[in-house]
């Protein structure tokens, strides 16, 4: 067991080395195979006419030139045939920086040029793979079949004195140089962490205020609306909805975009081209109307895909964000969001296409690097489509851009043929039995541990009625209410005065055997969708904001898991629950239409106040049974 878990995490680190050291020689590559391509024959008539040496294989040099071409157009096959691609690359790189200088060291006796070849063919694979591990192997690799190949043609007769010398000087070059790159990877990695929590800080810190003017805009609506008010008073509070919506989706955006590299699915569903395409055009915070006019929708065929709706829709967002930065100088600007079949592969694919300023020939192969942008100061931090890269590449699928400067650009997600070729170990079941974890019994005492009023009365609210609720301020305060009294469920804010919520869960989760607290459910309230992707432990929910009444109802128990009680629970009478399920529909219906009215009534009770005195409305006397 231990020796496949350490064979699976070589495995993977292998992996994601190699993918990383090829995303960040793509820029590089071509002008490594147009020094190949003219290196390799100009060398070789230096050294074999100009400056003779004792060996030079021109047919090495040939098959060296013909990678090097093969580099230097990789532009026009290498999304062709991604997996023969990466094939290409390895061998290519063993091959003409490793084996090819090797060999000729070995063939002329350690002479002083090849020597000083070889080493720069190693310090080439240090600057150009970055990746320790993928270094040393790639030398590792190329010295060895080179050694091999030398040994066969000497019939297994060589002199290893003359070499020597020079090994130590290679291995300090190949150690100096994977240390300054490993600690590169380290400043690289440390800023991604570094951007993760600035922008958690900063949509916290947004997002309090953003959920109170969403508060108070419904209510504002609903009392308009019951004045028959003006259309004109409507639409300005419906204006200031779209505002925070605006908002509310641009933070989300950024908490996506810094979010950590691991982009693995939590929830994957069937999601209909049609409907994302949909939901994209009435999600999207277009600045105006007129913006909203500039994209079309195309369906050239219908088709569904598995995956997560937030991490594809944020891909999409990604993508048209840039399409409108793209053709923002361009008065007859248009984009268009194209759903089809590949021609090539049949898979289904997404198109996002402008007529913009295109993108430079130099910059292309860069675009999907982390942190690199050609936007100025302020508009763009490089991430946006790196994130979208890890996220197709997590659903099985890749994305392609193509380019010409000064006309169009259009990216292309190709998604697999079929659901289970993006997630063959389907998560459904086990995202469904975290999501049971959480369900809740009305009747039931809470205990709300928020920072912000305006949050603990909005959560409040939702669930009156059905759990008796007490308040905390800060962990101190929950602290002193769980010393005097017994919750059976808690819900904690994840940024709280003076440590984390989910901190604070885990410690209480020690407390679950103790008496006092034998059934404590403990949800997290969080704004950050990264933590449902995470292994919290003592949380058994997660209640995402902004808070909803559906995400709140679905921590109560459903009538499905009623059921299964119920038949668990034999002394409990079917003719009581089929009762209990009939009266859930008309009571949910009447308490909407209370809170309706109260709101209505409150706002009257507003008006009215600011009447001159002479002018207000009196307050009937009702009988007591009415006013009751």
């Amino acid at each position: 067991m231990k020796i496949s878990t350490i064979h699976r995490k070589m495995s993977a680190r292998l992996h994601r080395s190699l993918e990383e050291s090829l995303s960040q020689t793509l820029p590089n590559l071509k002008m490594v195979g147009l020094l190949g391509a003219v290196g390799f024959p100009l060398f070789y008539v230096v050294w074999t006419h100009w400056l003779p040496q004792d060996a030079d294989s021109a047919l090495l040099r040939g098959v060296g030139f013909l990678l090097s071409v093969g580099f230097l157009f990789h532009q026009k096959w290498q999304f062709r045939y991604p997996a023969f691609f990466r094939l290409f690359w390895i061998f290519g790189f063993i091959y003409t920086l490793s084996f090819f200088f090797v060999y000729h060291l070995l063939a002329n006796h350690g002479s002083l040029v090849w020597s000083m070849s070889a080493l720069v063919g190693l310090m080439l694979i240090v600057v150009l793979v970055s990746d320790w591990i993928l270094t040393a192997l790639f030398n590792l690799i190329g010295a060895s079949l080179a050694l091999a190949v030398y040994t066969f043609e000497m019939g297994g007769v060589v002199n290893y004195s003359n070499y020597q010398e020079q090994l130590p000087v290679f291995l300090f070059a190949l150690i100096t140089g994977s240390v300054f790159n490993h600690r590169t990877a380290i400043v690289r990695v440390a800023r991604q962490r570094a951007l993760t929590a600035l922008g958690a800080s900063v949509a916290h810190e947004l997002k309090a205020p953003l959920l109170t003017i969403e508060t108070e805009a419904e209510a504002l609506r609903r009392s308009v609306v019951g004045l028959n008010a003006p259309d004109d008073c409507v639409a300005q509070v419906d204006s200031i909805r779209a505002g925070q919506a605006h908002a509310s989706t641009i933070i989300e955006m950024l908490l996506v975009g810094v979010a950590s590299s691991d982009t693995s699915l939590h929830e994957t569903e069937s999601l209909s081209a049609r409907d994302m395409l949909d939901s994209m055009l009435h999600r999207y915070p277009f600045r105006s109307s007129r913006d909203k006019e500039k994209v079309t929708k195309s369906m050239s065929a219908e088709f569904t895909v598995s995956g997560s709706e937030l991490l594809i829709m944020h891909v999409l967002f990604n993508l048209l964000k840039n399409a409108f930065r793209a053709i923002e100088d361009q008065p007859d600007g248009e984009i268009t969001v194209i759903a089809d079949l590949d021609a090539d592969s049949g898979r289904p694919v997404i198109r996002v296409r402008d007529n913009g300023c295109g993108i430079a020939p130099s910059v292309l192969p860069r675009v999907f690097d982390d942190f690199f942008t050609t936007s100025r100061l302020g508009r763009g931090s490089g991430i946006g489509l790196a994130f979208c890269k890890r996220v197709m590449k997590q659903h099985g699928g890749e994305i392609r851009c193509e380019s010409e400067y000064g006309l169009w650009t259009e990216f292309t997600l190709l998604f697999p043929r079929s659901p289970m070729e993006a997630n063959p170990l389907s998560r459904d079941q086990r995202a469904s039995e975290r999501s049971t974890q959480a369900w809740l019994s009305p009747g039931q005492a809470a205990l709300i541990v928020d920072d912000e009023e305006i949050n603990r009365k909005r959560l409040a609210s939702m669930i009156a009625g059905r759990l008796r609720c007490d308040f905390a301020g800060s962990v101190r305060e929950a602290r002193a209410r769980l010393h005097t009294q017994a919750y059976a469920v808690i819900f904690c804010d994840q940024h709280m005065p003076g440590g984390q919520g989910a901190d604070f869960l885990a410690e209480l989760s020690l407390d679950t055997g103790k008496p006092g607290q034998p059934q404590t459910r403990r949800i997290l309230v969080s704004g950050d969708w990264t933590l449902t992707q995470q292994s919290l432990p003592g949380v058994d929910g997660i209640l995402l904001k902004p808070l909803e009444q559906a995400k709140v109802d679905a921590l109560f128990v459903t009538p499905e898991a009623a059921s299964a009680v119920a038949e668990r629970h034999k002394p409990v009478s079917e003719p009581l629950l089929h009762l209990a399920h009939d009266l859930c529909s008309p009571l949910s219906a009447l308490e909407h239409l209370c809170e309706r009215m109260h709101g209505l009534f409150a706002s009257l009770e507003g008006l009215n106040a600011r009447l001159p005195h002479e002018h207000r409305l009196r307050r009937p006397q009702l009988p007591e049974r009415a006013r009751r």
